[in-house]
């Protein structure tokens, strides 16, 4: 209770400092009266945040998103539970400390160190490929024809690597050019449909579904707790399969749970509410690998400090409330450290398998999520050399074993017999979501 409203009260102070103080006293004395318990004070807060959210825009709604996000996960990783017990204010002091020597490694020039800031980087350039993407191959302004086809070509001219995430960024690109003006009701429909995307190659439709799946996620989901959040997560998934092709939905679907926990993380358990009380079971799976892929990208996971690494991952197991929302976040985790690493499996080697392998073993997600992303990988740059070259990678003899568990033989089999299978059904929108049958199962089998 008390570490939600020390989150809410951040969050207030970040956005009252991107607005005018006056007009935010004057709000915050509305809702705030002399003597509320901590759940009103909360809401209070959540209130003038959201407020003031609704009156920025452009790149100044982009900085306060990332920093809201920042600030409330700041929170979550080093305030204690309760804030009035002394003890677990030690403890979240012992915690702080030992991020503190897991950060030496950043500053001191070892092999470790040196991983751990390619990993960084790797992470910083993709994130900057997504959002930088329509400067890069000259997305049009609003009113100016769009050609998807020519846009598609330059995605794929920035090379193997970029492509597949400049394809996922001309997708939320597109999706938005063809918004309703404001004061409109609706969303667009029909982007990836019938004649507007015939000429599309196969080869950039999971990522233009994935990044149409972010437009109409950002657009949609204002952030409003209770039965307003379940209207805006119906409305999400009906945009997302009136404009996907049949068996790419899930790609789409997908970008729910990315928007949500990176933008509005305290609204995570409502979406998952509101999916159960539509009885999407299916969607769900698509939402939770969307928080996977969230974690790996929050901004409190950019920063050097700890073990950003790990931590992620951490956050994953503690967030997901049941065995198939578990398994869909470590899956999310292993497709994106997986695709955004691939250049260097040495990293996965020495990041994530030499420490973690056994614990990762003991889970069915993580392996899915990298054989995922091989599929993935294969499907959006089927010719690139990077996936020839990841999958020859022999690893140290220590980390051999975890290796070939969770990433040779999962990946080889899932190349083998689940994507031409895939691909012959049209359901390629499933490596967006964990499949016991891509990966390992429970028991040590190779599906």
């Amino acid at each position: 209770m008390m570490r939600q409203l020390l989150r809410s009260v951040t969050a207030f102070s970040w956005a009252q400092s991107l607005f005018l103080a006056r007009q935010t006293a004057a709000l915050a004395t509305a809702w705030l009266p002399d003597s509320a318990p901590d759940d009103a004070v909360r809401e209070g807060f959540d209130g003038v945040r959201r407020a003031l959210a609704g009156e920025l825009d452009g790149m100044i709604l982009g900085t306060y998103q990332v920093a809201d996000a920042l600030q409330r996960d700041v929170v979550d990783l080093l305030a204690p539970d309760d804030v009035w017990s002394p003890a677990d204010w030690m403890r979240s002091a012992l915690a702080a400390a030992a991020v503190g020597g897991r950060t030496a490694r950043y500053l001191t020039p070892t092999p470790s160190g040196c991983d751990a800031w390619r990993e960084l980087g790797n992470k910083l350039e993709v994130y900057l490929l997504v959002k930088q993407v329509a400067r890069r191959i000259g997305v049009p302004a609003a009113g100016e024809p769009f050609d998807l086809e020519s846009l598609v070509e330059r995605s794929y001219a920035l090379g193997d690597f970029a492509a597949l995430w400049a394809v996922e960024g001309l997708g939320h690109d597109y999706a938005s050019h063809f918004w309703p003006p404001e004061g409109s009701e609706g969303w667009p429909e029909g982007l990836l449909q019938g004649a507007r995307s015939a000429g599309l190659p196969a080869k950039s439709l999971t990522m233009l579904h994935a990044g149409i799946g972010l437009a109409f996620a950002q657009r949609l989901l204002a952030g409003a707790p209770g039965e307003r959040t379940a209207a805006e997560v119906a409305d999400v998934l009906a945009a997302c399969r009136e404009s996907s092709r049949p068996g790419y939905e899930g790609a789409a679907i997908e970008s729910l749970g990315l928007v949500t926990r990176t933008f509005h993380g305290d609204l995570v358990g409502e979406v998952d509410a509101a999916l159960r009380r539509l009885g999407e079971e299916s969607a769900r799976g698509f939402f939770w690998h969307g928080v996977g892929r969230a974690l790996y990208f929050l901004p409190i996971n950019f920063l050097p400090a700890g073990d950003t690494t790990w931590r992620p991952f951490e956050m994953g197991l503690a967030e997901a409330p049941d065995p198939q929302a578990r398994a869909n976040v470590l899956a999310g985790l292993g497709w994106a450290f997986t695709l955004v690493n691939m250049r260097q499996p040495t990293l996965l080697e020495r990041l994530l398998l030499e420490p973690f392998g056994r614990r990762l073993e003991a889970e069915s997600g993580f392996a899915n999520g990298v054989a995922s992303s091989i599929l993935m990988r294969t499907d959006t740059t089927p010719s690139a050399a990077i996936i020839d070259r990841f999958l020859a990678h022999r690893p140290a003899e220590r980390v051999a074993g975890p290796w070939n568990l969770l990433v040779a033989e999962p990946s080889r089999r899932a190349l083998e017999h689940v994507y031409p299978r895939f691909r012959r059904q049209g359901r390629l929108g499933e490596i967006f979501r964990y499949r016991p049958d891509v990966g390992r199962h429970g028991d040590g089998r190779v599906a």
